[in-house]
């Protein structure tokens, strides 16, 4: 299953939105995210003259983790436009049942988890 076929990532263009920090607890793994938001979504502005997206920042939370794979992992970082950290984009995510699979230049990880929550800056979860 494509990541767009989950409901919390129906409006949201992940190939281009960049993982901004990666953030691992006990029982949840979570992506600090500047996301690309299409017109469809509820919080889409159209973008300033110098952008070519509407871009919001949040947290893709990944909860009640069963099992985290890291299969690589990169120490790059680099820096955005506006000097945020910038890791790189997410290239590839797929869903099989429970387990979310996750490629881009910060690494690969598998993740099984109970649910997954996008969660905007400023707004209630989504």
């Amino acid at each position: 299953m494509h990541y767009y076929d989950e409901t919390c990532f129906a409006d949201i263009y992940l190939e281009d939105s960049y993982v901004l920090a990666i953030e691992e607890a006990v029982s949840t793994l979570s992506l600090v995210m500047e996301l690309v938001l299409l017109e469809s979504h509820s919080l889409y502005v159209k973008p300033a003259s110098d952008e070519a997206y509407c871009y919001r920042n949040a947290h893709i939370h990944f909860c009640l983790t069963q099992r985290v794979i890291w299969h690589q992992r990169s120490v790059l970082v680099s820096r955005g436009a506006n000097g945020d950290t910038d890791l790189g984009n997410v290239d590839v995510f797929r869903i099989e049942g429970a387990t979310y699979h996750l490629k881009g230049d910060w690494g690969s990880v598998s993740v099984t988890c109970g649910t997954v929550l996008v969660d905007y800056e400023g707004s209630p979860h989504t």
